[in-house]
């Protein structure tokens, strides 16, 4: 057997058990709302954090780790938030992360001057 016939082979075979396991009794799919609330902050923190990261690792002059955790946990506060009150929490996330930049771009220019 060739490399290219091992890897089809595989490829059936994982694809049938996958079939397998999608036809079982009682089987059901997760969604992002099975997952607990603290559970979705922490996994945009890490995410967030990774991002972050690699922006540092890039030497990026703009955002870092801190700046891309806080935006990932206030968009995912922002979106849990949502689900019960409606579109303002992410309207206001929205406005006070655009507050925020003006506010920091503002402050460096000033330290530049100085």
């Amino acid at each position: 057997m060739d490399g290219k016939s091992t890897r089809q082979n595989w490829a059936r075979s994982l694809s049938a058990a996958l079939n397998q396991l999608g036809k079982k009794e009682g089987h059901m799919q997760l969604t992002i709302a099975d997952i607990h609330p603290f559970h979705q902050l922490l996994i945009s923190l890490i995410l967030g954090l990774l991002v972050g990261l690699q922006r540092q690792w890039a030497e990026a002059p703009l955002a870092g780790i801190r700046t891309f955790s806080l935006i990932a946990l206030l968009g995912t506060a922002c979106a849990l938030l949502a689900d019960q009150y409606g579109a303002w929490p992410i309207a206001l996330g929205f406005l006070g992360t655009i507050a925020a930049m003006v506010v920091g771009h503002s402050a460096r220019r000033c330290a530049r001057y100085e």
